[in-house]
């Protein structure tokens, strides 16, 4: 019989001190690299699909949203770059993101990157009380890091808010080429240096810097697959999925780290462990779907839909 009180005694831990132990040791590793980013799946769609996105944008924004500061505010940053259908993400995934900011009372002010937003775009946040930023605004700020000889110009009253990028799920059959890097890539050249050899580099340094964080929203409801030139047009596929990710402070490491994991496992699809996907979709971030071919205007012709090829060559490259 072992004495309770002897040396060799280990008493167990209840399973909530375990629990907390373990989230400390991971969100140490994290912190230093060790672990890959985390990117949040939700699923859209089902039997009613406006309810169904609307449902599904909203949860996501309440997961993510809920450690923001209040006081820093927040920074709704839509890339749009184009009318048709995958070029542009779903006005209901912006309007749930600015509802759960005024919800919790964020004070939030949209742009957009790269092309002017729409009119049904500056409505979908008008209904939420969300102003748009000034593209005349003259109060800018130049900012220089020691080790750069680059200026990086912004808007004054974007520092020290929280960026929240949605764009659209475009993705080439290209080596580099995702939806976000290329949101960085837009990030840069909204500062002033998208023509500088590694935007994505410059980009994330931006964002450690002068944002209080980041969440990259990635509206694959519809993804638009663009084949190389002279493979084939490109291909609108019905993913039916929200990916999110999401990190406050964000390191610049941390930042590059998941725009080349999500967007290198977004062209093969297959388990991969530069990103960790969690949420209720975790287990099928991808699902096989219809695809239509599409042209540079809209949709190639008013046929019968067809079965698309795979849309990425599913072995390791």
């Amino acid at each position: 019989m072992v004495d309770p009180g002897g040396p060799t005694c280990q008493r167990e831990r209840p399973p909530r001190a375990a629990e907390n132990d373990a989230h400390r040791w991971y969100a140490a590793l994290a912190l230093h690299g060790l672990l890959p980013p985390v990117v949040s799946v939700f699923a859209t769609g089902g039997d009613a699909h406006e309810r169904g996105t609307d449902d599904a944008a909203r949860r996501l924004a309440e997961s993510v949203l809920a450690d923001l500061p209040r006081a820093r505010g927040m920074l709704p940053a839509v890339i749009d770059r184009g009318a048709s259908p995958g070029f542009h993400p779903q006005l209901a995934t912006v309007r749930a993101f600015a509802s759960v900011a005024r919800a919790r009372e964020i004070p939030t002010r949209g742009c957009a990157l790269g092309r002017a937003p729409t009119p049904d775009l500056v409505d979908a946040l008008g209904s939420e009380g969300v102003p748009w930023s000034d593209p005349h605004d003259p109060r800018t700020l130049a900012i220089r890091w020691p080790d750069s000889n680059r200026t990086v110009t912004m808007p004054h009253a974007w520092i020290g808010r929280h960026l929240c990028v949605v764009l659209p799920c475009i993705s080439a059959d290209a080596p580099r080429r995702g939806p976000m890097t290329a949101a960085l890539a837009s990030i840069a050249d909204a500062c002033g240096v998208g023509d500088d050899g590694q935007p994505c580099e410059l980009a994330a340094r931006i964002v450690a810097g002068c944002f209080a964080g980041i969440t990259l929203v990635v509206d694959a409801d519809l993804a638009l697959v663009r084949a190389r030139p002279g493979r084939g047009s490109p291909r609108l596929v019905p993913v039916r999925r929200l990916f999110a990710g999401h990190r406050v402070p964000a390191p610049a490491s941390w930042v590059v780290a998941l725009a080349r994991g999500f967007d290198g496992w977004l062209r093969q699809r297959v388990p991969s462990s530069a990103v960790r996907f969690v949420g209720p979709a975790a287990e099928s971030p991808w699902t096989a779907a219809v695809g239509d071919p599409i042209g540079a205007i809209g949709w190639a012709d008013d046929g019968p839909r067809r079965r698309a090829p795979p849309v990425w060559n599913p072995r390791a490259r």
